[in-house]
């Protein structure tokens, strides 16, 4: 994921990057002398430390670094809730969803000046300057494969796993274009709310498989821009490249992506996918039912989730909608939830990266680990900076350990524990 801000609203920031590593040195060289002290002097430290100001880096975007007496060295960037300039958003490397790294600096450098469609669900025009970055969540290190799901730039990239029964691990933070936030539970993709409806041959509907994963027989699979430059199908079947008017995210049959047909490839394989389109590829029975499919047809796509509880996946949330969510990735270890610590019996301590919120500001923080400096925190320890020190309500973990890395004005803040900035798929 990444912090950006709106180029037409941006401002400086009120403090110069050199000015920032001065007074971290100065703060941690004051840090480092307070803890040769009394314990309970190193427990005002903390507490008059957190009530230092923090560093404005953009219109409603701010980072903080806190020294902790355990040690470990903490680095937190929040964005206020109230301004109308920063938006969240996650990001993919190299815009593939499987068997692409990238390096959080890297990433942060590419996304700048792209397109985004936060004004208005659609491609407006406006773009992004970027502003701070974390590395998002796990991935497959031996197949490169996305774990978990995620949204990025308003596109349902990677369908979120259905039914996973493991308190803990439901599906993953969300963040509204109304700038709502929340951590979503246990999802299920059910038919009669994931389809195509081509409204120009007799409101023909065809459900939908999945999205950017392989073609099954029999089934129709979604490639969206972030899939790769091109799909990988065999020739076998059909393929539709769909403009649309915005990104195909998360919309109800009321309200569904629209678009239309600009063309239509039979037993080819290998379709470009444009930035503002789609390629629906199908197989077998379903590319029967495209097969008559043509260039100008009008076509509405909607796609839907269920939510249930978290611990058992049985009860189901009424009010759980998905709809509108801009940006999303899937958290492990909801340590905190409603204002209340949950408990973990976790007992050791790595390299952590989380996000955290109330109802005035959205944070994510990094802490640095496996060092005699600084090492590490448990997830019960996580859960208590976020309680106590950023007096947050709720509370999930992203990928840790090497990964952990935090870009703030294209420099790293931190210290990654494998001495140098790791490959990651995904990022904030």
């Amino acid at each position: 994921f990444f912090f950006s801000s709106r180029r037409r609203h941006t401002r400086s920031a009120s403090v110069s990057w050199a000015r920032r590593c001065v007074q971290e040195t100065d703060q941690r060289r004051v840090h480092g002398i307070l803890e040769m002290s009394m314990n309970i002097l190193g427990i005002v430290m903390i507490a008059f430390s957190f009530t230092r100001a923090w560093t404005p880096i953009a219109h409603g975007v701010e980072y903080h670094y806190e020294r902790l007496a355990d040690p470990n060295d903490v680095f937190i960037v929040r964005v206020d809730r109230s301004s109308p300039v920063p938006i969240i958003d996650t990001t993919v490397a190299y815009e593939k969803v499987k068997g692409a790294r990238e390096k959080t600096t890297s990433m942060y450098a590419r996304y700048n000046d792209t397109i985004t469609s936060w004004d208005n669900e659609e491609w407006s025009g406006l773009r992004y300057k970027t502003i701070a970055a974390v590395n998002g969540y796990y991935f497959n290190m031996q197949t490169g494969e996305w774990i978990s799901g995620g949204i990025a730039n308003g596109n349902y990239v990677h369908r979120f796993d259905d039914m996973v029964k493991k308190s803990g691990f439901g599906s993953g933070y969300a963040i509204r274009r109304d700038r709502n936030v929340f951590i979503g539970e246990c999802v299920a993709h059910t038919a009669p709310k994931n389809n195509i409806v081509v409204t120009s041959k007799g409101s023909l509907k065809v459900t939908v498989d999945g999205i950017n994963i392989p073609k099954k027989k029999d089934s129709l699979i979604i490639y969206t821009p972030q899939y790769d430059a091109e799909t990988k199908e065999e020739a076998a079947g059909i393929e539709i490249v769909v403009e649309l008017k915005g990104p195909l995210g998360i919309s109800t049959e009321k309200k569904p992506s629209q678009g239309k047909v600009i063309e239509v490839r039979k037993n080819k394989g290998k379709t470009l996918i444009p930035f503002d389109a789609v390629v629906l590829s199908a197989d077998g029975a379903k590319a029967t039912q495209l097969g008559n499919l043509v260039p100008g047809d009008e076509i509405k796509i909607y796609q839907d989730m269920e939510q249930f509880d978290e611990a058992t996946c049985s009860h189901k949330i009424e009010n759980g909608s998905w709809e509108n969510t801009f940006s999303s990735l899937g958290g492990a270890y909801h340590y905190l939830q409603n204002g209340k610590r949950v408990i973990y019996k976790d007992t050791i301590r790595h390299p952590r990266t989380a996000m955290a919120y109330n109802k005035n500001y959205i944070y994510f923080y990094v802490v640095d680990g496996r060092t005699s400096k600084s090492r590490g925190m448990t997830i019960d320890e996580l859960s208590n900076f976020a309680a106590s020190f950023l007096k947050a309500t709720d509370g999930i973990a992203l990928d840790g350990g090497g990964s952990s890395t935090m870009v703030v004005d294209g420099r790293i803040k931190n210290f990654p524990s494998d001495g140098a900035e790791r490959l990651s798929l995904i990022h904030i």
